[in-house]
């Protein structure tokens, strides 16, 4: 028998490994076949390919060296393979499927104890209406952009942050009474040049553009503008719901994925924000705001690479600038002025975690200001890593056992 489909056999008959989903790309729920019911990927090896289960029970350990997971069986390697990303339920295949039972009762197959349905006509009921259909295609080329972003590392993992976006976000939709009938979204792109921009009813904001904001309400202005974007049913490329959309080198992906929008809806976005932040609870805080564009604007050109976006509209361009309006009610903008922060250095706000790519916001006491040197709007400080010693039950362990020094 051949080796590899005995390889191919016992990691069935496992049925799952231990694996960190950290290194994963997809992740599929299987409802039928070995390992349905479990977190699962697909593994290529040998011109085989096998589908595990995410079992951190499991004896089997994975691990990736290089581009290769191996797996092992207490320190004995079983096999070596390559990640496959599935489209739909498998790699290079696509399965409809009408009944989640089964009268059999196979050895490696669990489907019998899930308890699944059967589809019959009971099912009409859900059928999606024309309405229905559109939004869920949209959400499908909506997901389809975030995921790619998020895979290739521009964009980071959903985290605390996001939440606080949110916080802002639902802030301005309650006391407007907008109710969107969808969920909205934000995500931190990993980018230091000045961006934001929606994908659906994403709302994405640039790592840069959060640290130098000065506060919660240049943080709802930028905001407010793409949330705009959503309320007035700004459209981007459906098209992106077609998952070969994405086959394309992610070095390529700043000239294949582009969420700009028509310098009409950036207008009537700018309206339209305006009218969110006049009924929402910044309204009266919108002068630093206001101090922060002027900031900008002023900045702008010595920073033409921080201003010039990579997915999405720019805040400045030119002599034009996003809500200008606010520029109107502004305070003086005085650079000496040591009790005026009109925007923070780079790296004042997020933290990143590079070997997860998440963020968190930074934990740094603030410091009161000597001169206006000091404040460093838009400027890139140098950068001090804090360090800690991890320590294992392993080494614990060797430290206590260790004979004491004569």
């Amino acid at each position: 028998m051949d080796k590899s489909a005995e390889t191919k056999a016992f990691l069935i008959a496992e049925g799952g490994v231990d694996i960190d989903e950290r290194i994963l790309g997809r992740i599929t729920t299987p409802a039928s076949g070995p390992g349905a019911g479990l977190t699962s990927f697909f593994l290529r090896f040998n011109g085989h390919r096998v589908r595990l289960g995410i079992k951190h029970s499991s004896r089997l350990k994975a691990s990736l060296e290089g581009d290769e997971v191996v797996i092992r069986d207490h320190e004995k390697e079983i096999v070596r393979g390559y990640l496959e990303d599935a489209i739909a339920h498998c790699p290079e295949q696509a399965y409809i499927t009408v009944s989640e039972v089964c009268i059999f009762d196979c050895q490696y197959c669990p489907v019998p104890l899930l308890g699944g349905s059967v589809k019959d006509q009971s099912d009409v009921a859900a059928d999606a209406t024309p309405v229905v259909a559109e939004r869920m295609w949209e959400r499908q080329a909506e997901d389809n952009a975030v995921e790619r972003l998020q895979k290739i590392g521009l964009m980071a993992p959903p985290g605390e942050v996001d939440k606080i976006l949110l916080t802002v976000v639902n802030n301005l939709l309650v006391t407007n009474n907008i109710d969107l009938q969808s969920d909205v979204r934000c995500r931190v792109l990993l980018t230091s040049p000045l961006e934001s921009f929606t994908i659906g009813h994403t709302i994405v904001i640039s790592r840069g553009l959060l640290d130098v904001l000065p506060d919660e309400a240049s943080l709802a202005m930028v905001l407010a503008h793409e949330l705009s974007h959503i309320v007035l049913g700004h459209q981007f490329d459906t098209k992106l719901a077609f998952n070969d959309r994405m086959f394309f080198p992610d070095e390529d992906s700043f000239v294949h994925l582009d969420f700009r929008h028509r310098p009409g809806e950036e207008e009537a976005a700018d309206t339209k924000a305006l009218e969110l932040l006049k009924n929402s609870p910044y309204k009266d805080k919108l002068g630093s705001a206001g101090l922060f564009l002027e900031a900008l604007q002023q900045n702008a050109p010595q920073l033409p690479n921080l201003i010039r976006p990579h997915l999405g509209n720019g805040l400045a361009s030119g002599k034009s600038i996003r809500m200008s309006v606010l520029l109107t009610s502004a305070p003086q903008l005085d650079p000496k002025r040591t009790d005026q922060i009109a925007a923070l250095p780079l790296g004042g706000r997020i933290k990143l975690d590079p070997w997860t790519d998440q963020v968190e916001l930074a934990k740094a006491k603030p410091v009161a200001l000597i001169s206006a040197r000091e404040k460093m709007p838009f400027a890139i400080t140098p950068f001090f890593p804090y360090l800690t010693r991890i320590s294992s039950p392993g080494n614990e362990k060797v430290a206590l056992t260790a004979p004491a020094p004569k």
